[in-house]
């Protein structure tokens, strides 16, 4: 049972678990719900930690199951996955995020967002016009700088103002959790691909442990030998995490003005590898504007850059997925990276989205901020709420995932 007294111990404790699963998009969202409710030592949330754990442990049961019966409906892996269903809507009931009171609420607040989406890119399109204007005169581009900023600022005001009712009348660390938990309730859709669908289907979504195998395949090709890589894969390696100053339908008169693209880049022997949410990959020519350097195994790196490929499969950067699913501030590249950086127990990115930015941009950039559910550092507080005088009695005294991060240079 837990109460007031056990409250950090156990949330110390749900932390080790999430840390102690394989590879994938469920730690993102798990460390998300973990993060919002860290502070709030009250019963409702005592309750939905203990669903939480529930759901923690059918998870390390699934990853146990050496070889499911894909076919076998009495077979325990769907078994365990009709529980992971069962623990889901149980927790979005603790935290009457999907109640019916809750989806009024929604409905409401997206047709004020609406009303407001059209107001606003309106409003944003008649001053998005006239700094493009201002904009490409001394570009000597004035037609152009008209049209795109026209565009941007009607883009823009209509995203601003379809999100301002949730963040004027919704509680902030609800709105962390509705989205955590339905984050969380997709990327169990896609455990229950790779699990309960047959081999041979289209549809089947591949086991992490294929990607790796892949990575590993690829990787162990840049050595002369098995001892050779056997020594990478323990040895320490730099990674970066790098970001440039993006620019908005491909357009230069807009560069700077729309934030930073993120992506983390590795070396391995003479060969560049690039983790990002992109359609096409970046020139790492231009010299980053942002720049932070790691320090890992390369077994850690080959999990990084599995992971990646696994994420292609339900993140891919199609023009469906960034129509449909992407969010300035929410799920965007800087989000990507945090994914791959938490799947695989690291501390999120300490570069910012809208670092050095003009005017334009910084306006932005703080507007995209306050509309977003996180605070800039929500994925880098990543330390135990738990005071000093607690122990976990045959546990170590730091169960944080600030315990295994690694090395952080700045550069």
């Amino acid at each position: 049972m837990i109460d007031e007294k056990n409250y950090f111990l156990k949330l110390d404790f749900a932390r080790q678990r999430v840390i102690d699963l394989p590879a994938g998009e469920f730690k993102y969202y798990l460390y998300i719900l973990l993060e919002s409710i860290k502070s709030q030592n009250v019963p409702s949330r005592h309750e939905f930690l203990a669903v939480l754990l529930k759901l923690l442990d059918t998870l390390h049961k699934l990853k146990e199951l050496k070889t499911p019966n894909f076919l076998d409906n009495q077979c325990p892996s769907s078994q365990l996955l009709k529980e992971l269903a069962l623990h889901l809507c149980e927790l979005q009931r603790v935290a009457k995020t999907h109640h019916f009171a809750a989806q009024v609420m929604i409905i409401l607040l997206h047709i004020g967002g609406i009303i407001s989406a059209v107001a606003l890119s309106v409003v944003g399109g008649l001053l998005g016009g006239i700094l493009g204007f201002v904009n490409g005169l001394c570009e000597y581009k004035p037609v152009i700088g008209f049209l795109v900023g026209t565009f941007t600022g009607t883009v823009l005001g209509g995203l601003f103002g379809f999100r301002a009712p949730k963040k004027l009348f919704k509680n902030e660390v609800q709105r962390q959790i509705k989205f955590g938990l339905d984050g969380l309730g997709e990327s169990l859709d896609n455990v229950n691909q790779e699990y309960s669908l047959s081999m041979f289907s289209p549809n089947k979504i591949k086991p992490f442990s294929f990607y790796l195998g892949q990575v590993e395949g690829e990787i162990k090709q840049l050595f002369n030998d098995d001892s050779e890589y056997e020594e990478f894969l323990n040895h320490e390696i730099d990674y970066e995490i790098n970001s440039f100053l993006a620019s908005f339908i491909g357009e230069s008169l807009l560069h700077g003005c729309v934030g930073h693209h993120a992506y983390i880049k590795v070396n391995i022997k003479n060969r560049e590898y690039l983790i990002e949410f992109t359609p096409q990959p970046t020139d790492t020519k231009e010299a980053p504007a942002q720049s932070e350097t790691r320090t890992v195994s390369g077994k850690k790196i080959v999990e990084m850059l599995a992971y990646h490929k696994k994420l292609q499969e339900t993140n891919a950067p199609t023009a469906s997925f960034i129509l449909t699913k992407m969010k300035p501030g929410d799920n965007d590249c800087f989000s990507y990276v945090n994914k791959i950086l938490i799947g695989t127990n690291q501390q999120g990115a300490t570069i910012k989205r809208f670092a050095n930015m003009g005017f334009i941009g910084s306006l932005l950039g703080v507007g995209i901020e306050a509309l977003s559910p996180f605070k800039p550092d929500f994925f880098q507080t990543t330390n135990s709420v738990r005071t000093n005088k607690e122990k976990i009695p045959g546990h170590s005294n730091d169960l944080s995932m600030n315990s295994l991060l690694p090395q952080l240079k700045h550069g």
